[in-house]
């Protein structure tokens, strides 16, 4: 099933595309389009859990890419943007602090089959996903 999310200006991206995927329940899905501007962006770069590099900027930007998976408790999301001069920017899309310039169009493709979860890693020291099939 395709879920479409439109968001509006000053809406926080992550909290949005959180709160659809909370209304409908869903358990495994797949972000499969975005467009749209944006005011803010807070992303973390690459980093580590003892020491995160977190990037903030404020401006106009265009999303290039989003991509990522969303489930209940199991949401990971990346964002690449393009600023007014042309320059990209991408990195782990914070869970507060992306905000929604004018409008962003997004499109969720729920899979029924799975069940995303995550569970803390050890190695890693992140919640890592895991999929399980229904």
């Amino acid at each position: 099933m395709l879920h479409n999310v439109t968001l509006g200006e000053g809406d926080d991206l992550y909290k949005g595309i959180d709160s659809v995927v909370r209304e409908h329940e869903i358990r495994a899905g797949y972000i499969v389009y975005a467009v749209g501007e944006l005011s803010a962006v807070r992303l973390r770069t690459p980093s580590t859990p003892n020491r995160p590099n977190i990037l903030e900027r404020q401006g106009l930007f265009s999303i290039t890419m989003l991509m990522g998976m969303v489930a209940v408790n199991a949401t990971h999301l990346h964002l690449a943007v393009s600023g007014e001069d042309g320059v990209t920017i991408g990195g782990h899309v914070m869970t507060e602090g992306t905000i929604v310039h004018e409008q962003a169009e997004i499109g969720i493709f729920e899979d029924e089959a799975y069940v995303f979860s995550r569970e803390h890693d050890p190695t890693t020291g992140y919640d890592e996903l895991v999929v399980h099939t229904t």
